[in-house]
């Protein structure tokens, strides 16, 4: 039996781990972007905040898009979206500018974990949900810890402007990465045998009925709905405060 859906959750740790160091790069490269345009610190949280506008605007229609048109053309055009604007953030010229990339930079983002839920669900058996959702969650907590070192060497080697350049080649190749070896189907992939599909559809229950628009009104008086949006607004928020916060510190 192959085993290629494990080079597809590699690929997936590896998108995750990529999408967390570049919503940190902004954070650890921030005093020396607020030095060489003259922002404030209320400038800087305002350009920050419009990540996180974009990215909260756009998390269920990037569901939606994910369950139209698929999670190899989503996954693709999200990585490759918030790796062109990670790019642009090294020519931004000003406050309006940089807050304009980082919302394309947040829109571009949004659609790649319910890309991921759907690719999961199609490439991995029922038994096999929890470990492969731990490539997501483990790319998601390690690229926050490596991201600043990665961004200030880039830094101090060739400077600000490289290591969102950098960041956003990296992403590009990942993009053409996950088109090209991540099918919709495992079926239609030339790197699956049968006993590895077989392996794979081993148990499964598809959906059956007509699908339905999510209850709304009873999640938003959910406690425990509130509480998770809130548990991860803190966990964010916390990281990015860390990332400025050790930034200065360290900084001559």
């Amino acid at each position: 039996m192959t085993n290629f859906r494990w080079k597809v959750a590699w690929l997936i740790f590896a998108i995750s781990f990529v999408s967390y160091m570049d919503r940190v790069n902004l954070s650890v490269a921030t005093p020396v972007i607020m030095k060489e345009f003259g922002f404030t610190k209320i400038d800087m949280g305002l350009i920050q905040s419009f990540f996180f506008a974009g990215y909260a605007l756009m998390q269920v229609p990037g569901g939606m898009l994910a369950e139209k048109f698929g999670h190899r053309f989503t996954g693709s055009i999200a990585c490759g979206w918030w790796s062109v604007f990670t790019a642009l953030t090294a020519v931004a010229s000003g406050k309006y500018t940089f807050a304009i990339v980082r919302l394309m930079f947040g829109l571009g983002e949004a659609p790649i974990y319910p890309a991921f839920a759907m690719a999961e669900h199609k490439w991995f058996n029922k038994d096999e949900k929890g470990k492969a959702s731990s490539f997501i969650l483990n790319g998601c907590f390690f690229g926050p810890v490596v991201g600043p070192a990665v961004v200030v060497w880039l830094m101090t080697t060739f400077g600000w402007h490289h290591v969102f350049l950098s960041f956003g080649v990296v992403g590009l190749l990942l993009a053409w990465a996950w088109h090209k070896y991540v099918t919709d189907d495992p079926k239609d992939s030339p790197y699956v045998n049968e006993a590895e599909l077989a392996h794979i559809n081993e148990g499964r229950v598809e959906a059956t009925g007509e699908k339905q628009i999510a209850p709304w009104g009873k999640l938003l008086r959910s406690s425990q709905f509130w509480a998770l949006g809130i548990q991860f607004l803190i966990t964010d928020s916390w990281l990015g405060c860390r990332c400025i916060s050790w930034r200065y510190t360290n900084s001559p």
